[in-house]
């Protein structure tokens, strides 16, 4: 279930600093087709989507810690886009997103150098 996230001061450090790897737009195209921002911080992935036409809300639909990012790969043969396996926390079960980003090398790159810390 999406949680609604207030504004983007939640990827902001104590001192104001953005505190995020990497950020994006993004296109959630597999499970259901979606566009947001993507961000990437040291201790997890988020994917956040404006909604609503007089009022512009900001809705956090993915939200996973390092931990939980079982498997991270490219997808598509023409368009470029990553794949993620994310387990879910309370059954366990993994749930497979297409995100199309701008520079999918570097999203995984990231990703799985970030995993290896873990």
């Amino acid at each position: 279930m999406p949680t609604r996230a207030r504004d983007v001061e939640m990827f902001k450090n104590e001192n104001g600093q953005d505190k995020s790897i990497l950020r994006s737009r993004a296109v959630v195209e597999w499970p259901v087709r979606m566009k947001g921002e993507l961000y990437l911080t040291p201790g997890e992935i988020r994917f956040v989507r404006r909604r609503g036409l007089l009022r512009k809300r900001e809705e956090e639909v993915i939200r996973a810690s390092i931990e939980q990012i079982k498997d991270v790969r490219f997808a598509g043969l023409l368009s470029r886009k990553i794949a993620l396996g994310i387990a879910d926390s309370k059954s366990g079960t993994v749930v497979r997103y297409e995100i199309k980003v701008p520079n999918p090398d570097l999203w995984v790159n990231k990703t799985l150098e970030l995993k290896e810390e873990t």
